[in-house]
């Protein structure tokens, strides 16, 4: 198990926190470890993951509704993620290659070596207190933003002005197509 994955492991046991599912590691290049645990946002349970390595950053992962986007709602949905991104600094949202509506946050943190090239023996500026901060983030923020998405996901979520953009966006591409 990588460093930072047992400091995040021993602050889970010195805070008494049991909503994680045992460390799975990967076997990558990376030395990956995830961490499991699921939100409850809205009474959904959603999963959620922890992802630690050899990078200097932690991921933090959530998956909000799979397979949510296709043709017919894909405007609305990107729409819609892309106001919540401008929204919130820490949590971004995102559609993943699979068409499943994501959210995640990236926490960096510094890696110091005595010697150039010589990460052996680095020493990090990693605080797992700072992985359980922006946990509480993605708690506060989900809530609305799951509603939001949903929405766009499930019921267009466009207001009639956007509806006639995109259908004017559509018939602008088209007419130099009809031309030729």
């Amino acid at each position: 198990m990588n460093k930072n994955a047992e400091l995040f492991e021993a602050m889970l046991k010195n805070n008494k926190i049991t909503a994680f599912r045992p460390a799975e590691e990967a076997q990558d290049e990376y030395h990956s470890v995830i961490y499991r645990t699921l939100l409850d946002v809205k009474g959904k349970l959603l999963q959620t993951l922890v992802i630690f390595d050899d990078t200097p950053y932690v991921v933090i992962r959530c998956f909000l509704e799979p397979k949510a986007v296709n043709d017919g709602n894909r405007v609305a949905v990107e729409r819609e993620l892309t106001r919540l991104n401008g929204e919130n600094k820490v949590v971004k949202y995102y559609v993943s290659p699979a068409e499943d509506v994501a959210a995640s946050a990236c926490i960096p943190y510094l890696l110091m070596s005595n010697a150039a090239n010589d990460m052996s023996n680095a020493t990090s500026t990693f605080d797992p207190n700072i992985v359980r901060l922006i946990l509480d983030v993605f708690m506060n923020a989900l809530p609305e933003a799951y509603e939001r998405i949903m929405k766009a996901v499930y019921g267009g979520g466009m207001t009639s002005n956007e509806v006639k953009e995109v259908q004017q966006a559509a018939e602008a591409e088209q007419a130099p197509e009809a031309a030729n």
